[in-house]
């Protein structure tokens, strides 16, 4: 029987948590240990917290907010069990999912896997679709490399299992300076420890997409994701790589586009025509006016024009 210990950051969780923790306890063929960290919710989190009486449960409170990555330290630290399961506290896990990954890591002999995710409205509970477009191809049941996941940083948005012995080898988890890409950031690291990523294509794993939720403003995430790529061009295997370099450059142009574009939409949806004309003069969104110009005039006329 798998033994699996749950990672669980919380932080004014309450409408989803429930679910998510009942995703945990029904995985099946599976001894597990849930641990919950929460990072000082103001909403009834606590309180739902408060009523749990499963012994396989271990819940930590912190009387400050430091953040995700500090409350998944916490709780990483606190594990037992020979593989950990990242769950976030707003998605859930099917049945089987430990199970059918855990399968397929044996099979293959890999330390971390992962799967697909469906993407599901917080408001409809309806499927958005599911994670695998922007790298089709690596979603094939497939075994990626290092150099896989650093030239494709679309990936490190799963939420892996992996062997908890992984992280004797690592200075630290989570990079705590990180707000966004840290998941990414230490996916890397993992990777680097065990050299090859299991991937599945089938979702397993349904994330939750709300509008207060971090994965919901791009620019901001994708100027974190700036930060990240920038740490790792200076990782002195990545620095002598022509290779590696020039997907982490590659990697740091996407975001900068993406960034920049960003911000003219906002620019011109918010009428804020100063800081249109200041982003949109920028080199990063100038490269991508004859693809991206019928997008963004569709995008923005409705805000513009609109009757109030």
């Amino acid at each position: 029987m798998h033994e699996v210990s749950f990672i669980m950051a919380s932080f004014n969780c309450a409408n989803y948590i429930e679910r998510a923790i009942s995703s945990a306890l029904e995985q099946c063929n599976c001894k597990v240990e849930l641990i919950i960290v929460d990072d000082a919710s103001t909403d009834n989190t606590r309180d739902i917290l408060d009523s749990l009486t499963d012994d396989r449960i271990k819940v930590i409170k912190l009387e400050r907010n430091q953040g995700a990555s500090h409350a998944r330290n916490i709780a990483i630290a606190s594990a037992t069990h020979e593989w950990i399961s990242i769950l976030d506290s707003d998605d859930w896990c099917d049945q089987k999912r430990v199970s059918s990954l855990l399968k397929f890591a044996y099979i293959n002999n890999v330390d971390i896997v992962a799967d697909n995710q469906r993407l599901v409205d917080y408001r409809s509970g309806e499927s958005l679709g599911v994670r695998s477009k922007r790298a089709e191809q690596f979603w094939q049941n497939n075994i990626l490399t290092l150099e896989d996941v650093i030239k494709n940083s679309s990936i490190g948005i799963v939420q892996p299992i992996f062997k908890r012995s992984l992280l004797k080898d690592l200075d630290k988890h989570y990079d705590e300076s990180l707000t966004y890409g840290e998941d990414y950031e230490f996916l890397v690291r993992l990777i680097e420890s065990a050299r090859r990523l299991g991937l599945v294509n089938q979702p397993y794993y349904n994330v939750t997409i709300r509008s207060d939720s971090l994965v919901a403003s791009r620019v901001k995430m994708f100027q974190g994701m700036l930060e990240v790529f920038e740490l790792l061009s200076k990782k002195q295997y990545i620095a002598e790589s022509k290779k590696l370099s020039h997907y982490v450059n590659n990697n740091i142009q996407a975001a900068e586009s993406t960034v920049a574009y960003g911000h003219v939409v906002e620019s011109f949806r918010s009428k804020n025509f100063v800081n249109f004309l200041k982003y949109a003069s920028r080199g990063s969104f100038l490269k991508q006016i004859p693809y991206r110009f019928y997008t963004l005039i569709l995008k923005s006329s409705g805000h513009l024009f609109r009757v109030k």
